[in-house]
């Protein structure tokens, strides 16, 4: 064999083990939830948990699945008291990449809550249980950028219960190497319980069991979701997928190369 066609497939082979794909995603979260808690008759309470894990994406057109977090909590009032609660959530995604490995991630935040009034009265005016608009920013490597992720709030005023759901989506395309992503919400609860004597009672739920039941004129279980599953079902998720996209890495490249001059070279060998 010619010692040029021996230096091609020799180059070839060693390139060979080099082919492939991965990026690494990681993710963090972060709360900070306050109250104006200061009467026996107020009641709040909030957590927080991971979704999905830290993933290694090896397939193009693989996603990492749902990786990201979920925020829970509660407010409530009883008999002629007020509570405001101030969410602020963040969920941070590090993407670790090549420099030629280009991929997508797509956001798909939701927020599913549980909102309850009782009034044993007939003094139900003015009570309520309002969730303001959750407020989104979304950036990249520390710099905001547009985005359409912010939900819209939901209230009650009646007596009864309700629930209240709401989601939204976005994609980010175009990316390589690392980079960190952040969703951070704001957003308001108040509950508020203004039917003064007759035992009123104001609780937004969203994914924690509320304590509210069994007060004095209130059923024991008014407040209470009807198991753990539909609960935990409830709350602030903010999760994310990330896609590596179809781009061939320079090991890749130079073997397609390194093989097509090696055809050519056996073509021209062959012909003359």
């Amino acid at each position: 064999m010619n010692k040029n066609y021996i230096l091609l497939l020799s180059t070839a082979l060693a390139v060979l083990p080099m082919t492939g794909s991965a990026l690494i995603v990681a993710r963090t979260s972060a709360d900070s939830i306050s109250n104006n808690d200061g009467h026996a008759d107020e009641d709040a309470s909030h957590g927080r948990s991971h979704t999905g894990t830290a993933t290694e994406v090896t397939t193009v057109g693989g996603s990492s699945g749902n990786t990201g977090a979920r925020f829970y909590g509660q407010a409530e009032a009883k008999v002629g008291q007020y509570i405001t609660q101030t969410i602020n959530a963040t969920v941070t995604w590090t993407v670790t990449a090549e420099s030629w490995e280009e991929y997508s991630i797509y956001f798909t935040p939701e927020f599913h809550a549980y909102l309850d009034v009782e009034d044993n009265g007939a003094d139900a005016s003015g009570d309520g249980i309002t969730f303001s608009t959750f407020t989104a920013v979304l950036r990249v490597n520390g710099s905001t950028v547009g985005d359409s992720l912010d939900m819209s709030g939901g209230s009650r005023t009646t007596a009864g219960s309700s629930n209240l759901d709401r989601t939204d989506s976005q994609t980010l395309s175009g990316y390589s190497g690392n980079n960190t992503f952040s969703l951070q919400y704001t957003a308001t609860v108040i509950a508020d319980a203004a039917g003064g004597l007759n035992y009123t009672g104001d609780v937004g739920l969203w994914g924690s069991n509320g304590t509210l039941g069994g007060e004095i004129g209130i059923p024991a279980d008014w407040d209470e979701y009807s198991s753990t599953s539909a609960r935990n079902a409830d709350g602030l998720f903010v999760d994310a997928n990330v896609t590596l996209n179809q781009v061939p890495e320079p090991a890749t490249a130079s073997l397609m190369a390194l093989v097509g001059g090696l055809g050519f070279l056996i073509r021209r060998h062959f012909v003359s």
